[in-house]
């Protein structure tokens, strides 16, 4: 059971990485007036509740030990910046202050940088490995 918690996340998080490269797609579709920004903002909705559900079985997996300490504070980061997100794109900020506003794409790759990484299932695309023995691998970076 602890080991399908786990297994759940890690579709949940392909799907958000998913989601989010669709996002890119539909706010094209936006800009370029083939669409409006309708289903942009309904995708919206719907990934920001998925990334508190993924947060929950981040939690639920890191008290099972089947996921570091890290991956769940990087789920906690995805769901503040999927918040941000959605603030960014509010009226109100874009009317007030278009220029915070147009971090909006910015952060959107933000995104979708965290949620591959997640979703991907092992460390930091950039942590460095060293050799360890015959064959074998360690990371020098472990928490």
């Amino acid at each position: 059971m602890s080991r399908g918690i786990y297994y759940i996340y890690q579709g949940l998080a392909w799907i958000l990485f998913a989601g989010l490269l669709v996002q890119f797609f539909l706010a094209g579709l936006g800009v370029f007036r083939a669409a409006t920004f309708r289903s942009h903002r309904t995708l919206g909705d719907v990934l920001i509740y998925a990334s508190v559900v993924l947060l929950i079985l981040a939690v639920a997996s890191l008290l099972t030990g089947n996921l570091d300490r890290w991956k769940v504070g990087l789920t906690a980061l995805l769901v503040v910046l999927l918040l941000l997100q959605y603030l960014l794109a509010t009226d109100s900020l874009q009317a007030g202050a278009p220029f915070i506003s147009a971090l909006h794409p910015l952060n959107g790759v933000l995104l979708v940088f965290i949620s591959y990484v997640l979703a991907h299932g092992h460390d930091l695309p950039w942590a460095a490995q060293t050799r360890v023995g015959r064959g074998a691998t360690a990371r020098s970076d472990r928490v």
